[in-house]
């Protein structure tokens, strides 16, 4: 039999694909020479091959950012755009690896020239300070890099149990200098920083024209800064932001940048997000009709934009002074958030709105009023949380749609007093707490059982039914009050039997955990309905 020749056992291991060994016959023994087969690896790849599947890793670890477009606008006016990278904790990746391309550049020289080349790896700049800060010769070559492409920037503290950095107002400052040349073209500008003193005050620090920036937040996690006795005087120095959706400010700087000044600077006109946070008051008297001022629209003019302003106001201890003459402003266009507020100052800047009722309130943690007669907006769309006495919550308790959250104040009192009426204040004219209320969810209340939940809801539909079932405008045929026709319930405890029974045959929808019932259709009108709770 006729041994193969040297060409085919060649050819053959090339077809085979492992390591080839060629046997060389002789007289007396034979000699295996053994090739290793050459390694091809991705640096091999064609340049633009390499690219793609660089973008590709690229786009799957970053989250890109939402384009104003995508972000569902025409949805309802509470809806809130998720714009921030991912959290900065990860089982596998390190904080820096989640955000930032440095840890696809930094594998290889070959990559990171590869990207070089390519400006859209270098549209999102994260930025860090504290331990191991981002070198400023870093920043420079992001900015670099990035051309003339628009910019998602991040300054995040790097976790650090330390609660003091007196370098990092230096090291901001800095940061800030090489960015703000930069503004036109950034659409994002995100800081969260230890010393709320170490951040940029707009007009002042930044300026410039950002046409294009849309989410603005300067935040921190400790309340330093000191509010001026006096305003800066005036200035040509501007930070003119036509495009800004969402602001999120310490107190201080809002007073400082949009509040103080005189002439006022000219406040975002497309704000529609806007989030306030802590203001004490043994800074400068902030008055509560200044801040008011600054949100609402001037009667006459025309409307910022399409949608209401939502207005997040946080731990905001203003000055409430009496005035003989008060301002009437306009804050139909406001959907307020309050949290850790003084009831004081919530009813001093309910007292200065021209119509006291508005689409939608939240409050959290807010205390009620001292007042004799406080003036209480009401609602379509109202959120209690985290309110720990009966008392309180039935002052803020008016709207149509409520969602009470994890209240102790939720409890046998404030359901006794929903369940019967009450004399007005005025005269004795029959009355109820929260007569509009048609929809009520309920979650994480664990001080009431469901049978005094249905002998409230079960007094108040026996006398809407005495009224031939009035709705709100029929006034002249003896409307008093709404019954509870949507009913949603979670993590409050058991649901008796017989009062599933009585919820499953008087509400129109009920949803108590797992179980759903009522008296409707489920449609999708119902689905949207419940979406707002």
């Amino acid at each position: 039999m006729d041994r193969p020749s040297l060409k085919q056992l060649a050819l053959d291991g090339e077809a085979a694909g492992g390591n080839i060994i060629y046997s060389l016959p002789d007289k007396h023994n034979r000699i295996a020479i053994r090739r290793p087969r050459a390694r091809t690896t991705v640096n091999d790849l064609p340049h633009d091959v390499l690219l793609s599947i660089l973008r590709d890793v690229h786009r799957a670890t970053l989250r890109p950012f939402n384009h104003m477009a995508d972000m569902g606008f025409e949805r309802e006016s509470n809806y809130q755009p998720e714009l921030d990278p991912p959290a900065p904790y990860h089982s596998r990746l390190s904080p820096c690896s989640q955000h930032s391309v440095e840890h696809i550049a930094s594998v290889s020289p070959h990559w990171l020239e590869a990207m070089s080349n390519s400006s859209e790896f270098w549209t999102q700049l994260v930025i860090w300070t504290g331990r191991d800060a981002t070198p400023l010769s870093m920043v420079r070559k992001y900015l670099a890099g990035s051309r003339d492409k628009p910019l998602s920037i991040h300054v995040w503290r790097r976790y650090d149990p330390c609660v003091e950095d007196r370098t990092e107002k230096a090291h901001v400052k800095a940061i800030v200098e090489l960015l703000v040349p930069h503004m036109k073209r950034t659409k994002l500008l995100c800081m969260h920083l230890l010393h709320s003193s170490s951040l940029p005050l707009p007009h002042t620090d930044l300026v410039g024209r950002a046409e294009n920036l849309v989410q603005l937040k300067l935040e921190f996690i400790f309340d330093d800064a000191v509010a001026r006795p006096a305003p800066l005087p005036p200035s040509e120095r501007t930070f003119d932001t036509p495009a800004l959706l969402q602001l999120s400010i310490g107190g201080v700087h809002f007073r400082e940048a949009y509040v103080a000044p005189v002439p006022r600077p000219l406040f975002p006109p497309k704000l529609r997000w806007i989030t306030i946070t802590d203001y004490t008051s043994d800074q400068v008297p902030f008055p509560a009709v200044a801040l008011l001022e600054t949100l609402t629209v001037p009667d006459g003019c025309p409307r910022r934009y399409t949608g209401n302003l939502r207005a997040n106001l946080t731990n905001l201890q203003l000055d409430s002074y009496s005035d003989a003459d008060p301002p009437r402003l306009n804050g139909q266009n406001i959907d307020w958030y309050f949290t850790d507020m003084s009831g004081d100052v919530i009813a001093h800047l309910s007292s200065h709105l021209d119509y006291p009722s508005v689409e939608t309130l939240s409050y959290t943690r807010c205390t009620t009023s001292t007042y004799n007669h406080p003036t209480l907006c009401n609602s379509y769309y109202l959120t209690l949380e985290g309110i720990p006495d009966s008392a309180t919550l039935r002052y803020y308790m008016f709207g149509n749609f409520i969602s009470i959250r994890d209240c102790d104040g939720f409890n046998s009192e404030v359901l006794r007093a929903l369940a019967r009426p009450v004399s007005g204040p005025y005269s004795n004219a029959e009355s109820w707490v929260c007569p509009e209320m048609d929809a009520l969810s309920i979650s994480g209340c664990k001080r009431f059982h469901s049978s005094e939940l249905r002998a409230a809801l079960e007094a108040r539909r026996r006398r809407h039914e005495e009224t031939g079932f009035a709705e709100v405008e029929d006034f002249y045929r003896g409307y008093m009050l709404l019954s509870v026709t949507h009913l949603y319930v979670r993590d409050c405890g058991e649901l008796a039997a017989e009062d599933r029974e009585w919820f499953d045959n008087n509400v129109e929808e009920v949803h108590w955990d797992d179980w759903y019932g009522g008296t409707g259709d489920d449609d999708a009108d119902d689905d949207d309905d419940e979406e707002e709770f």
